[in-house]
């Protein structure tokens, strides 16, 4: 492009017309079919394989390190969940001694006190079962469990967010692709053009002035063009970036191109109450409730702390001392000691960390409250926003439809009075540009309608594909 924009420069002042016009159209084809790889533009071919919007999505989840961490957090969450069922069962725990004992020790069997070299061996096995604690260990399953589902819906929240903004970026390069095909038709017309007056310049029937004006149309054609380009090379890195796509990959991707027919669809029947109704189901307001739950269980446990707590223990024991003359595995078996016990531990005093605690975890409910209030006031005014914008985003790109394709009327009309000799090449650029400028307002408003209503359809709990 920039060598093309040279010629025009270098040919308009050394240049003779008719070779100057060759130049010109050789360098436009060159310029049609070699910008979209030079400028990484990623051109479609039929055998290369195109990305759809559900392949990105999904692999921009699949390698983002922001989901593999949240799938850790939530692995860990389950690891605890798994604890909390274990406390229920009882500890046991066993346990072997050796001794060597030397000076003053007491002989158990003749019940004397001795200075001789005793060995002592000794075995137990002990197990404790909390029995009742204000089922604190209960209440602290169903709170992990709430924690659980918190980490669950987290981790849809981050795949969501993802979601949304590959589909925003996926739509900027449909955005330029649309744009950079409208800027080569442009330029092919307005070289044409230029082609086609320079042919009556030299048959005498126009003015040199009327070919300079056509020239200067098609340098800018072919400078917009390059913009349009490196726009388009701008929005397919900015997805390769989104997806973490290598150098390596970025080379051959690209993406498709679909149909108008595939995406756009009319707002008819759609109703704002049912849209907010199947929003509230959205992990940003299933975590705050699953929250609120939360600190209401949390509350219960501080609450277990004001009761007795109830627990029994069973232990076996026996040992071997040489200071008794019978055999080591006949000690073991008559110096049996089994043991069973159950103790209440009554809470009394405690700094009244007990209240403190209790009242914290009170304060923390009517917190979690407040956030799922002001997290579906939030919702409500976002889905209100996104309803509003699909409605009048649509009417937009109906409205600039309807001007592009009276734009493109009014430049063919112009177009054949020019070659009649009813019109200027001054009116000919005119609508041509306007041509231009409507129909990339069309397409501007045709994707911005498109990100509208798959917002939308996020809300609606329909994945963006």
């Amino acid at each position: 492009m920039i060598k093309f924009a040279v010629w025009i420069s270098y040919g308009r002042y050394n240049m003779s017309g008719k070779y100057f016009l060759f130049v010109c159209l050789v360098q436009l084809l060159l310029l049609g079919s070699a910008v979209p790889d030079s400028a990484g533009l990623h051109a479609q071919t039929k055998d290369a394989a195109c990305w759809s919007l559900g392949a990105c999505v999904d692999y921009a989840i699949e390698n983002n390190i922001s989901i593999a961490q949240e799938e850790i957090a939530l692995a860990r969450s389950k690891n605890d969940l798994q604890e909390s069922y274990l406390d229920l069962v009882p500890s046991v725990s066993g346990g072997i001694s050796h001794s060597l004992n030397w000076g003053r020790s007491v002989n158990v069997q003749e019940l004397k006190i001795s200075r001789s070299l005793t060995l002592n061996t000794s075995a137990s096995i002990d197990a404790r079962l909390t029995v009742f604690s204000g089922l604190s260990k209960q209440n602290t399953i169903k709170s992990r469990k709430m924690a659980l589902k918190l980490e669950t819906e987290n981790y849809q929240r981050l795949k969501d967010e993802i979601s949304i903004d590959v589909a925003n970026s996926y739509l900027q390069v449909l955005l330029y692709y649309e744009i950079n095909e409208l800027s080569k038709k442009s330029c092919e017309a307005s070289a044409q053009k230029a082609a086609n007056t320079k042919v009556l310049v030299d048959e005498g029937s126009e003015p040199y002035s009327t070919y300079l004006e056509m020239q200067a149309k098609a340098a800018q054609d072919s400078l917009q063009l390059v913009n349009s380009g490196n726009n388009l090379s701008n929005a397919y890195l900015a997805l390769a970036q989104l997806l973490n796509l290598s150098i390596e990959q970025q080379k051959d991707f690209r993406v498709e191109i679909p149909k108008n027919d595939d995406l756009l669809i009319t707002p008819d029947d759609l109703n704002f109450n049912e849209i907010y109704n199947d929003a509230l189901g959205l992990p940003k307001i299933r975590m705050n409730e699953f929250a609120l739950e939360k600190s209401k269980i949390d509350l219960k446990i501080a609450k277990g702390n004001y009761y007795p707590q109830l627990s029994v223990s069973a232990t076996y024991g026996t040992y071997y001392t040489d200071s008794q003359k019978a055999a080591f595995f006949s000690q073991f078996n008559d110096n049996k000691n089994p043991y069973l016990g159950i103790s209440l531990n009554i809470p009394i005093f405690s700094g009244l960390k007990t209240r403190i605690n209790t009242d914290n975890a009170r304060l923390n409910v009517q917190n979690s409250q407040y956030n799922l209030d002001r997290a579906k006031q939030e919702l409500y005014k976002e889905v209100q926003s996104v309803y509003f914008d699909v409605l009048n985003s649509y009417r937009r790109y109906q409205a600039a439809k309807s001007s592009a394709e009276a734009s493109h009327e009014s430049w063919q009309v112009v177009d054949f009075k020019a070659q009649e000799g009813a019109a200027t090449t001054t009116e000919v650029i005119v609508a041509m540009n306007n041509w231009f400028s409507s129909a990339s307002e069309c397409v501007q408003a045709k994707y911005q309608y498109l990100l509208f209503t798959k917002i939308l359809d996020f809300y609606r709990g329909i994945p963006i594909r």
